[in-house]
């Protein structure tokens, strides 16, 4: 019987009794696909591959070039460029990157805030350039000292925030917190106490200087300063008033040391002389004595009083003393425009044509006066 045949003609009964070992079948079984195992080879391969329930890498992972899709629709991503930047991309719309080096943040295709460590880059915005912070509205911003745009916030030896003009190109003022190092001299500006802050703005010759500080419990302000009180109505192109007669610019007081003479013969006296200047006016209260018997010619004057008479007075201040002791009359202190000497006079009769001058016979040990002078200064 041909092989054929012999196929063709097995019955059921034939195969009755068969077993799978007597045909060569004996690791045969009837596992459902689903159920079968896979090899050790095809296992090692498996166990190699991410989860899509979640993953852990212990090893690196290249996606260089690669675009993370981070949402359904595919319009929010994370992007590894070739140049060593991610990109970032939110709603299709490009947002920002950062590398190494910068972060930054984009809207509407034009960088609005920047961090790096390295030279800024002109655009419109903001940016942090350790240890700065910079603000900036336009490409013309940027300069080749590396100013800043129109606000910049500075940490170094000095913290300071520094106000550039409209074009971005000049600083125009400059808040500093300075604090003393008797090192380096940095801050010595406030060199009496701990710490203060400079306000700082163009001088004269258009670089920055020292207006106004904050030292310790004072505000001190520039000599050329002071405390304007003018009424903002009239003003020239640089919105500063071109009224000057409400600017207070000097408080003083303390105490100075008023000298009396006859002629040019310094006596010798007791004196308690203080002082208080605010703006221009000056306030003098003395009480001196002398303290032995007056020599020398001439007339007396009291000398050396802290400010002079303003300049240009016509009419030279005069003040009636309000306690005179050894000395005859009422007693006056007169004296001229750009003068620190008062010439001591004395009123014989109301008529001021009677005034006389005071010499040293019409004084005596102990001739004492007490005034309160009141004038004008420069």
């Amino acid at each position: 019987m041909s092989r054929s045949n012999d196929i063709a003609n097995i019955t059921t009964s034939v195969l009755d009794g068969v077993t799978k070992a007597e045909v060569g079948l004996g690791n045969v079984d009837n596992t459902a696909d689903s159920a079968k195992p896979v090899s050790t080879a095809q296992q090692t391969a498996l166990d190699g591959k991410a989860s899509l329930s979640g993953a852990t890498f212990t090893g690196d992972v290249d996606v260089n070039g690669s675009e993370l899709i981070l949402d359904a629709d595919a319009d929010s991503s994370l992007h590894a460029s070739s140049d060593d930047q991610i990109d970032i991309k939110i709603g299709g719309t490009d947002v920002g990157n950062f590398n190494s080096n910068t972060l930054k943040l984009v809207k509407d295709g034009t960088p609005v805030l920047e961090v790096e460590d390295t030279a800024e880059t002109a655009y419109s915005g903001y940016w942090l350039t350790a240890p700065e912070m910079h603000f900036r509205h336009s490409t013309a911003d940027a300069n080749s000292a590396g100013l800043l745009g129109l606000l910049r916030f500075k940490g170094t030896t000095k913290t300071d925030i520094g106000i550039a003009s409209d074009a971005g190109t000049v600083e125009i003022a400059q808040l500093q917190a300075r604090s003393y190092e008797a090192s380096t001299g940095v801050g010595q500006r406030f060199s009496d106490v701990t710490g203060g802050f400079s306000f700082r703005g163009l001088n004269g010759s258009g670089g920055l200087a020292e207006l106004m500080r904050i030292q310790g419990y004072r505000l001190v302000l520039d000599s050329n300063g002071g405390i304007d009180f003018h009424n903002y109505g009239s003003e020239d192109s640089n919105s500063v008033t071109t009224v000057s007669s409400n600017l207070l610019n000097d408080y003083e007081e303390g105490t100075c040391t008023l000298k009396w003479k006859f002629g040019t013969a310094i006596q010798s006296v007791t004196q308690d002389t203080r002082y208080t200047k605010i703006g221009r006016l000056v306030t003098v209260q003395s009480r001196i004595y002398l303290t032995s018997t007056p020599s020398g010619g001439g007339y007396a004057v009291i000398t050396n009083f802290p400010f002079a008479v303003e300049s240009g007075s016509e009419i030279g201040p005069a003040i009636r003393v309000g306690y005179v002791n050894k000395i005859d009359g009422d007693v006056w202190l007169t004296t001229s425009a750009s003068s620190t000497e008062w010439t001591m006079s004395r009123i014989v009769e109301s008529n001021s044509s009677n005034n006389t001058g005071i010499t040293a016979s019409d004084c005596a040990q102990y001739s004492q006066l007490r005034f309160t002078a009141v004038y004008y200064s420069s």
